[in-house]
């Protein structure tokens, strides 16, 4: 896990989910010496924060009811207390913020799968996981997972309990990588294990310089080589255009009293709040907002960037001619390379313009925009 690319790049950037994996962490060594009620107490707060945690444990119930089965009732009353202490506490708290009875879990399975609000971020295959994401996650060790079931009685458990999760997400429409990020603590030990009993079997028998052993030697070698370079590529290279942007766009606005920028990039593609500073600024930018929570944008006085099915979708001229009509034009405008050229033009038809002061590369690979590109007023 401290190898992986997927620990260091997914892990850093999403708290809640990051967050979700060290409670795993945490209460797979509770549960492994039986310290029962403090596992109680992390199974809640991760269900607190993420009721989708819910989904991993599942399959332990059987082992836990077993680990109780020797325990007085007073202890199962006592593992209750611990797992409501803080659902009630995120219940009061969130009730108090919003100055009504606010059952978050509720909400959010009601929203993510009674009706179906999840798949409003896109679609993906049932199998998704098996052909991008674990593969994406493990590299070369993907091969021994399977191998899980016949390692050992505890992989064979772990292997079931992995499986269950990844079956349960292939069927919510909506998939990301970062939905692997909770199960990895099951995923890497599982691996981990497998080579472990390969090698210590193939140094008994005098095997592990055959041609299986030669394999293993070299897959661990790989995914450590790839995890390494990924890691470098990703954190130095891949998608750095937009950092370098916002940090230039910061610098600019520092001596302004109140500037006007504006995002004109997919949801989620700029880290505006984290890199763009400024007391008093005016920011303009896209919002993925679901259906039920529309109009909570449509009722502001100027017209909302909403990105409804994708940026593709979206209509630049209409978007900024309507916008103009209620707001000011920006003093910045940040956007990707491909879509400048539509963004001028249209600026152009409303008698301002702009021209691009600065270009920050961004990615060499195809599927992502190649540069990020800072437009300014002639």
């Amino acid at each position: 896990m401290l190898v992986s690319w997927f620990t260091t790049f997914c892990g850093a950037r999403l708290i809640s989910n990051q967050t979700e994996m060290s409670l795993n962490c945490i209460a797979l060594y509770l549960f492994e010496i039986g310290d029962l009620a403090k596992f109680s107490f992390i199974m809640g707060l991760n269900f607190a924060l993420r009721p989708t945690a819910a989904i991993l444990w599942l399959p332990f119930l059987p082992e836990f009811c077993g680990k109780l089965k020797d325990k007085t009732f007073k202890n199962l009353l006592k593992c209750l207390k611990f797992a409501a202490f803080p659902l009630v506490g995120a219940l009061a708290l969130d009730s108090i913020m919003t100055s009504s009875l606010s059952i978050t879990w509720l909400e959010f399975f009601k929203f993510n799968f009674l009706s179906g609000g999840s798949a409003e971020f896109g679609v993906h295959s049932p199998y998704w996981y098996l052909y991008s994401g674990l593969p994406s996650v493990l590299g070369p060790l993907l091969a021994f997972l399977p191998f899980g079931y016949f390692c050992s009685k505890k992989t064979r458990l772990l292997t079931i309990y992995a499986t269950f999760y990844i079956v349960v997400y292939s069927f919510i429409p909506h998939k990301e990588i970062r939905f692997l990020l909770p199960v990895t603590p099951l995923l890497f030990p599982i691996c981990a294990s497998v080579v472990s009993t390969l090698i210590k079997k193939g140094v008994q028998t005098n095997k592990i310089d055959g041609h299986f052993g030669t394999y293993l030697k070299f897959a661990v070698k790989l995914f450590i080589g790839l995890n390494i370079g990924a890691t470098i590529f990703l954190g130095f290279f891949h998608q750095c255009g937009v950092k370098r942007a916002t940090a230039d766009i910061s610098g600019k606005i520092s001596q302004m009293d109140a500037p006007r920028v504006w995002i004109m990039t997919p949801c989620y593609a700029v880290p505006i709040f984290s890199h763009i500073h400024h007391p008093n600024i005016e920011l303009e930018y896209y919002k993925c907002a679901p259906k039920v929570f529309r109009h909570l944008y449509t009722n502001e006085s100027a017209y909302p960037l909403i990105q409804p099915n994708g940026f593709a979708t979206v209509d630049l001229h209409q978007d900024i001619s309507k916008k103009l009509a209620g707001a000011k034009a920006p003093h910045f405008i940040l956007a990707f390379q491909e879509h400048v050229p539509k963004i001028i033009a249209a600026f152009d038809k409303a008698g301002y313009e702009y021209k691009v002061c600065v270009t920050y590369f961004h990615s060499y690979i195809e599927d992502f925009a190649r540069a990020v590109e800072i437009l300014c007023n002639s």
